[in-house]
């Protein structure tokens, strides 16, 4: 009797393991491994089931959507803007680095990454997030009217893994237009009364100047108005058409700085430089990457809006 009990005990443990061991190679074959190379030149990249997205040293995806159908995310990747757009409950894992995470779901949202995530951006209100340990957030954005500890879950345990938190919307930054310059408009001579006695040539021609004397150049009488930004280059994001990169100051202030806006003509400049808009964007980019400390020059020359990033500072 003994040994039959055994034998069923035996029976029913092996048929347990099997049953585990088949239910996990068969998770394992329904994840997707999607492998991204130098050469690839992908611009946006759409997850819509259980997948593990690997990339080479160097890599970096511009955007990556998950959709619905993608439960769970491996991402061994650096990415710049990851949205989590699927109406069903995801789970992030992974360690590459993150630019902006952006929650557009209204869903449950597990974040378990090992690498550094710059900004959490939550755009739904009803979103329920959950942010494990070792998950490191520079900048917590949450919708205007919402609560923090309403959308992050474990808020209390989790509020030490963000260094800001931003409660409000963003608001769109002052655009700093060209100043309007008003002509001076000449000055009216009266007429001379009738009787009276015209100025001489001598009375209305001033004197000569100095020889020695150089007249002031258009720079030198036209002041220039020049803003001064000091700090981190904390982020930098896009609103419509017009671009704009955050400072961080000495009091933890964060103060939006436009550098591209259709309806404004700019001049970007670096360490004094002129260079194209793109080259600037790159070094914006590789700034907020290396949280380089910077100084920022606004002004207005030749109605242009001029915009000089002076890098690193140390």
């Amino acid at each position: 009797m003994i040994k039959s009990i055994a034998k069923v005990l035996s029976l029913v443990s092996f048929m347990i393991f099997l049953f585990v061991f088949q239910s996990s190679f068969a998770s394992a074959k329904e994840l997707s491994v999607v492998n991204i190379e130098k050469s690839n030149q992908i611009e946006e990249l759409t997850i819509s089931e259980d997948s593990i997205i690997n990339a080479e040293e160097g890599v970096l995806i511009p955007k990556l959507i998950i959709t619905n159908g993608a439960t769970i995310v491996e991402i061994n990747a650096n990415v710049q803007i990851l949205e989590v757009a699927a109406q069903n409950n995801v789970e992030l894992i992974g360690k590459g680095n993150i630019t902006d995470l952006i929650i557009s779901t209204g869903s449950k949202v597990a974040v378990n990454t090992a690498g550094d995530i710059h900004k959490l951006e939550v755009t739904n209100k009803d979103a329920r997030i959950v942010v494990k340990e070792g998950t490191k957030i520079a900048e917590l954005v949450i919708p205007n009217g919402a609560k923090a500890s309403d959308i992050i879950t474990n808020y209390e345990n989790a509020k030490g893994r963000f260094e800001n938190i931003v409660d409000g919307a963003v608001k769109d930054p002052q655009i700093q237009e060209p100043p309007v310059i008003e002509e001076e408009l000449p000055v009216e001579t009266e007429a001379p009364e009738e009787g009276s006695t015209p100025p001489t040539e001598d009375e209305t021609t001033p004197p000569p100047s100095d020889d020695n004397t150089t007249p002031p150049t258009e720079e030198e009488t036209t002041p220039q108005t020049v803003t001064v930004t000091e700090g981190l280059l904390a982020s930098y994001g896009k609103i419509g058409d017009k671009k704009y990169i955050t400072i961080k100051t000495d009091d933890d202030s964060f103060i939006p700085i436009f550098y591209e806006n259709p309806l404004v003509q700019y001049k970007h400049f670096i360490n004094g430089n002129s260079v194209e808009s793109n080259i600037f964007e790159l070094q914006v980019e590789s700034s907020r990457r290396d949280r380089d400390r910077v100084i920022v020059e606004e002004g207005i020359k030749d109605e242009y809006n001029t915009i000089n990033l002076i890098i690193p500072l140390g």
